[in-house]
């Protein structure tokens, strides 16, 4: 299904940025909060696509089968939330993701986060755990028994690991990383190590650049470079397939030029051990996501980057880069 992520600067201060990109930090009018598709959305092991639009600055999630041609709400959440991350459970019975709360921004100036879960054999919405820990990454368990996430270790802003267990509720920290820059989670299938996204914290981190990491999951953490900025520019954003070693990653195409930054997506194929140029769209194109099978990319493209408010739309293509659809789910 997914890792994805969008999340660079680390906790706190990448969720303000998001709060002020979208208005809420600064108390703005429904009518110039977001409306639309988001650039948050996953894949069931069936295929169908779970994703976030606003309606008039109200935020539902939803469900598209492509087959079927049929989209329905899965719920609607209050005006003064907004979704940042979903994830869909091993078998397709349920759907975790992350809501922040505006109220608490606005009056206290720190950021809360509620993690929820959907249970679609019953129809219902339960809230898991909530705090200021600026959770992020949600990822279920291979079993599903628990989610796995990217939350506060500290005061200080510092993010680990953790894992929440669905049937008890007890939350376990697994890392002690304590780092600043820490996003984009994918736990192995065997629970023994996970993939991130950080930049290299032993040297400054206005010079550091982010790269996809491992870290062992053992109580050593342990940490091993994935990818390296020589050989697979800045990686912002990445998608991991487990089963092929393939990894889809987002990174400014253009960096060497003093223009507008273009997002591109790149695949490293782990056994040819090279990086392959997939888009080419000019502005955005990011949170990628293979579908169940390997062989297919879904991402978000954005004509409007850098212009103005998003204007996100949702494609797929195959895993070479070619066939580009767009898919245009409900209005």
């Amino acid at each position: 299904m997914k890792k994805k992520t969008a999340w660079i600067l680390g906790g706190f201060f990448i969720l303000w940025a998001v709060l002020v990109s979208t208005g809420i930090a600064f108390q703005k009018t429904d009518a110039e909060k977001q409306n639309g598709l988001t650039d948050v959305f996953d894949l069931s092991p069936a295929g169908d696509i779970f994703y976030v639009k606003h309606e008039d600055g109200i935020p539902s999630l939803r469900i598209f089968s492509e087959k079927n041609k049929t989209d329905k709400e899965v719920t609607r959440l209050p005006a003064d939330q907004l979704v940042t991350d979903v994830d869909v459970s091993p078998d397709g019975s349920a759907a975790a993701f992350i809501a922040i709360q505006e109220g608490d921004v606005i009056e206290t100036g720190e950021v809360r986060t509620d993690v929820y879960i959907v249970d679609f054999s019953i129809g219902r919405q339960t809230l898991l755990f909530k705090g200021n820990q600026a959770a992020s990454s949600l990822e279920f368990s291979e079993d599903g028994n628990s989610l796995y996430f990217i939350g506060l270790a500290s005061e200080r802003a510092h993010s680990d690991i953790f894992r929440y267990d669905l049937s008890t509720g007890a939350k376990k920290r697994l890392t002690t990383l304590n780092s600043y820059s820490m996003s984009g989670l994918h736990v192995r299938a065997d629970g023994t190590s996970a993939l991130v996204l950080m930049q290299d914290e032993t040297v400054d981190m206005f010079e550091s650049k982010s790269s996809v990491w491992t870290v062992s999951l053992d109580g050593q953490s342990t940490v091993k470079p994935y990818t390296t900025p020589k050989t697979h520019l800045e990686v912002t954003d990445y998608a991991f397939h487990e089963p092929t070693g393939d990894m889809v990653y987002q990174a400014v195409a253009n960096e060497e030029t003093a223009d507008t930054f273009q997002y591109e997506l790149f695949r490293y194929n782990n056994q040819l051990k090279q990086p392959q140029a997939l888009t080419s769209f000019g502005t955005y194109a990011g949170s990628p996501v293979f579908h169940p099978s390997g062989h297919t990319i879904y991402f978000m493209t954005d004509p409007n980057f850098a212009k103005g408010k998003p204007d996100y739309h949702l494609f797929k293509m195959n895993l070479d880069g070619s066939n580009k659809q767009e898919i245009v789910l409900s209005e």
